[in-house]
């Protein structure tokens, strides 16, 4: 056994700023002026990494942190596809799922900066096997209105549909809602919207 008798009945030096424990590591200990041990309560987080998307934010926790995280934000990209009647077997109730590549920036649609434009044949009153067209005009956040364009032998018919559009994870899930013609297939469905690109 060593003894340092240089340092026995010795006064520790006063502090004019003096520690607690939660200035000390969790689980470390020290000896205060007094004599008393003191454990420490700092919570010890390491390194701290993520990354925020768009509308994100992070609250840095109390605590020590190493200096070796990092936190880094992802931009959204452009997303485009085309789906045919192969992937729309029911025109009235259908969900496009988006590549798993990609992640849907929101689950509502405006926010995705949604798109759409589809094409098809549908029926109004007598004439059978008209040609449709569609444009997405977002009106809500959850429901679209789509106006449509119906090309009839002796000239154009100006019809209406509205389809319900709810975004759930990478799915995005059409239901009709009203329209004054019928719809009778999805030839082509072309959707852009904003995704972020998973690592």
């Amino acid at each position: 056994m060593i003894f340092q008798p240089q340092i026995i009945g010795k006064l520790l030096p006063a502090l004019t700023n003096p520690g607690t424990a939660a200035d000390l590591l969790s689980g470390k200990q020290l000896i205060d002026a007094n004599g008393n041990v003191l454990t420490g309560t700092m919570a010890n987080r390491g390194a701290q990494s993520l990354v925020l998307e768009q509308g994100d934010s992070y609250t840095i926790p109390a605590g020590y942190h190493n200096g070796s995280g990092v936190i880094s934000t992802r931009s959204p990209v452009p997303f485009w596809a085309t789906y045919n009647w192969n992937d729309i077997t029911d025109p009235e109730n259908f969900t496009i799922t988006i590549p798993s590549q990609y992640t849907l920036i929101s689950n509502l649609p405006r926010e995705n900066g949604l798109s759409i434009t589809l094409n098809g044949y549908g029926r109004y009153s007598t004439y059978n096997r008209c040609n449709v067209s569609f444009g997405a005009i977002p009106s809500e956040y959850v429901t679209y209105r789509l106006d449509g364009n119906i090309a009839l032998e002796d000239g154009n018919y100006m019809g209406t549909v509205e389809y319900g559009i709810a975004i759930q994870g990478n799915s995005i899930i059409f239901e009709l809602l009203s329209t004054d013609f019928t719809i009778e297939s999805l030839r082509h469905l072309n959707i852009f919207c904003l995704v972020y690109e998973n690592s």
